[in-house]
C-alpha cells in the first residue's frame, strides 16, 4: 500500500468517526429539545399565573431569589432582578419563548 492509499484510509477512518460524533451530537439535542418540550407542557398559562402571584402577595426572599436564579439562567446571565422576573412571569409566553 502506498503513502497516499494509506493517507487516503486514514482520512476514511477520521470522516466515519466524525460522522459517528455528528449523530450522537445530534441525538442528544434533540433528546433535550424533547425534556423541553415536555417541561414547556407542564409550565402551563395558570402554573405560571399562580407562581406570579404568589411571588407578588408573599414575601418569601428564598423563593423570590430561587426565581431570579432560574430567570437569570434562561437570560444566560450571572443575575436577574424583580424586574426580570415580572417581565418573564407576568405573561406565560415570555416564559415559555425564553426556553
Amino acid at each position: 500500500m502506498s503513502g497516499i492509499e494509506l493517507g487516503i484510509q486514514n482520512d476514511k477512518s477520521k470522516v466515519v468517526k466524525r460522522e459517528e460524533q455528528v449523530k450522537k451530537s445530534e441525538e442528544l439535542v434533540k433528546k433535550q429539545k424533547d425534556e423541553l418540550r415536555n417541561i414547556q407542557k407542564l409550565l402551563t398559562p395558570e402554573l405560571v399565573t399562580l407562581l406570579y402571584k404568589k411571588l407578588e402577595s408573599l414575601n418569601v426572599i428564598p423563593l423570590a431569589t430561587m426565581i431570579e436564579t432560574l430567570i437569570a439562567i434562561l437570560r444566560n446571565s450571572k443575575s436577574a432582578t424583580a424586574n426580570d422576573v415580572q417581565l418573564y412571569l407576568k405573561k406565560h409566553e415570555n416564559l415559555i419563548y425564553k426556553m
